[in-house]
Parts: C-alpha cells; structure tokens; sequence
C-alpha cells in the first residue's frame, strides 16, 4: 500500500482550505457590492460599463473546483455554476428546482440532515460540514460544504447561498496513512514478541553456564576472572530485565496481559524491593529511605506487579539522582484508596516533558537518559500496571528540585479500618 508524507497531506489539506476561504471572501464582497448598488451598471477600470449581476455571475462560472450554487427558503436549487457541474454530474436543466436533498446520501436524509443544515444556517448565519454527499451516478464524495442564509435589506429570509469543495483524494491518503500506521504498528508488537522470546534461551545460556563458572565447578579462577565473569552476569542480567519489560509490553498492547489480584500487605512489599535495590543505591552514593507506615490497610491488587512499579520508579530516581542525594518513599490513605510517592532530589523534569514520560521508547533530555541507561519502558509499563489495578499515576517535578512520582491503588474490600 502506498504511503504518503503526514507534512505534505496536511499542506494539501490547509492549501484546499486556503483557496475556498479565499473564494468565499472574493464572493461576499461582490454580493456586498451588488447589493449597495442594487444590480445598477458599475464602470470598471477600463472604462467600459456592464451590469454588476453579470461581472458576478461571470465570477461564479470561473469557480470550476467548487460547487456554488443558490437555494430557495425551501431548500430548492435556483442557480447552478461549472464547479458544481462537474462535481455533482448535474447539468444546470436536470437540478434547477430539485431539492438540495438529492445530494445527501440515503442515511443523512433519514436523519434529517439536509433540512437541520439549513436551519443551522438560518439561525446562525452560516454553517460548515464535513461528510459524504452523493453524485447524480450514486458514487459518493468526502465534502467540505458551507452553507450561507441570505437575507434583503429587511433582514427577511431570501434563500441560501452553498459553496462544497471535493476532498475526496486527500480523504483517501488520510485513510491510507491511518491504515499504513496501524499496519506498521502490528507488525512491531508481533517483531517485539518474537524478537523478545528468541533473546530469552540465549540470555538463560550466558547467566547458567556464567553462574556454573563463578561457583567455581568447572575448576579455580582467579580474581580478576571472577570480575571479568561478574561484568558478564550484570551485563546478562541487564539485557534480561529489558528483554522482560519488551514481553511486558508486548502483552499489554496485546490484551494478553492478567493480573492476579489479591490482598497484600503494602508496607511490607515496599521494604522488600527497597532492600532489593540498596546495594545500588549504595554503590551510587544515594541514601533510600522507607517512610510509609506499618499500620496501612491491606491492598487489593496483583503484588508481584505493584512490586514491579516500585521497582521501576525507585530505580528511575536512582538513575537520575547525583551522589549524596536520596530517594525517599512514602504512602497514605486518600480516601477509599492508597498513595505512594517516591521522591527523588534529582535533576527534576520540565512540566512540557510530563506526557512524554508514560509513552513507550520515549524519553526526556536525552543526554541524561544515555549515560543513566534504559529504554524508556519501564514508566510506559508501570502506567499501564496502575491503571488495570484501577489507580492512577503521575509526577509533580521542577528542573534542578528533583521529583515526585506518584500512584494510586484501591484499598482491599476486606481491608481493616486504619486506627
């Protein structure tokens, strides 16, 4: 399927909007000026004088990429040019006196369209629509129509006056992108399944057969072989966690993803991923600090992937923290759920940048995000987590005063009351 540029469908769209706007102006302004001369000769530059009704009639007929025409209070069709000629495959003897009606498809009319423009029209002064009309061959068109009420000198109703432009080409590309894109955007989930599961046997194979020669059971190594071999465990380890949060993702835009929802002890979840995370935080320098209480209410929720967003965003603080910093973790009741923060005295983060953070493979100040690492899932992934445990997440930061990660997560039914 062919592809078009999204810059250049949208120039084609603003040019089309441009030259009917311009031609709308060029036709009110000879209407105005027609009617303050009430039709009587008018002597152009040249000189030579003829009747203004025919210098705008002479105007309309030049329109041949629109459809102008009048219609009466009722609807009917009293003048018809070239553009809507060659549009609507009507000639001027076969519509003059027909109802505006017949352009409309079958499901508009039954819907009462036709007549709900008009009085659009009439009690605004002009309307705009966007939509299918059809031809005198049944073909349908993608229309952008714009309907003006007239009124004479007394504000009395006269008629209306419809300009309709063809779209149907850029309608077209339009659809042929948004096919292209959803096309390529399958193709990618399946490529990051695929790619995910086939990294996983070589991963195992490295970290088994690493772990079998840092024990030793292969026979003695020797101290710098033991860091050489550590180097490779890490390395391992770290291709795996992104080779997770790719499976992660694919299942989630999949809607293979499941939770398994039961009452667990928050407070203790928390104190077992920080005591995961701190010979990190203390090889970077950084102090972890557990400030949510003990007495918490039971939550009701799936903890493996609580656990997982408590990693991630623990994780994402110690990546952007500076050495002496900390990253504090706290939690409270709001009602009939529970919030957690982590908070971090990092770099912090632009408000302009807060919807890029939970989008996938997208990251802020790239800089930064090289020399700390990652993929920009892990955020894209613990958004996706809260929000099936019906929660929230967000952040509150400001460049150089660090940040606040935030979620929400439902208390158990079967919580006890907090003291």
């Amino acid at each position: 399927m062919a592809t078009h540029d999204e810059s250049s469908l949208t120039a084609q769209l603003n040019q089309a909007i441009a030259e009917r706007d311009a031609a709308l102006r060029e036709l009110a302004e000879l209407r105005r000026q027609l009617a303050a001369s009430g039709s009587a000769p008018s002597r152009p530059a040249g000189g030579s004088a003829q009747p203004f009704d025919q210098v705008f009639r002479v105007m309309v007929e030049s329109l041949s990429d629109y459809a102008f025409y009048m219609l009466d209070t009722e609807g009917r069709v009293v003048t018809w040019n070239r553009g809507a000629e060659r549009i609507k495959g009507y000639s001027e003897a076969e519509v003059i006196g027909q109802s505006n009606e017949i352009f409309f498809t079958a499901e508009d009319r039954a819907a009462d369209k036709p007549r709900r423009l008009l009085a659009e029209a009439r009690e605004h002064g002009r309307v705009e629509d966007l939509g299918w009309r059809l031809r005198k061959d049944g073909s349908r068109y993608w229309a952008d129509a714009i309907i003006t009420a007239l009124h004479d000198s007394q504000g009395r109703l006269t008629g209306y006056a419809k300009v309709t432009r063809d779209l149907t080409e850029l309608e077209h590309l339009e659809r042929e992108k948004i096919e292209a894109l959803e096309q390529a955007d399958v193709l990618k989930d399946q490529f990051i399944s695929i790619l995910s599961h086939e990294l996983r046997t070589p991963i195992n194979a490295i970290t088994g057969f690493g772990s079998i020669l840092d024990d030793e059971v292969a026979g003695p190594l020797s101290a710098q072989q033991h860091l050489y071999l550590g180097k490779i465990l890490d390395g391992a380890e770290t291709l795996l966690a992104l080779v997770n949060d790719l499976l992660d993702l694919s299942r989630i835009q999949a809607g293979r993803f499941q939770l398994n929802p039961l009452p667990f002890d928050f407070p203790q979840l928390v104190t077992e991923k920080l005591e995961a995370l701190e010979p990190i935080a203390e090889q970077r320098k950084l102090r972890l600090v557990n400030e949510v209480p003990r007495d918490l209410p039971l939550l009701a929720g799936d903890a493996q992937r609580i656990g997982q967003v408590l990693i991630n965003l623990v994780n994402n603080a110690i990546k952007f923290t500076s050495a002496g910093g900390s990253i504090r973790v706290r939690a409270c009741l709001d009602g009939a759920q529970l919030r957690c923060e982590v908070i971090d005295t990092g770099i912090g983060i632009a408000h302009e940048d807060y919807e890029k953070l939970f989008k996938p493979f997208t990251q802020v100040d790239m800089t930064s995000t090289r020399q700390a690492g990652g993929t920009g899932l892990g955020l894209a992934i613990s958004k996706s987590l809260v929000e099936a445990h019906h929660g929230q997440i967000g952040v509150e930061s400001e460049p150089g005063k660090g940040s606040t990660f935030w979620f929400t997560l439902p208390l158990s039914p079967d919580a006890a009351p907090p003291p």
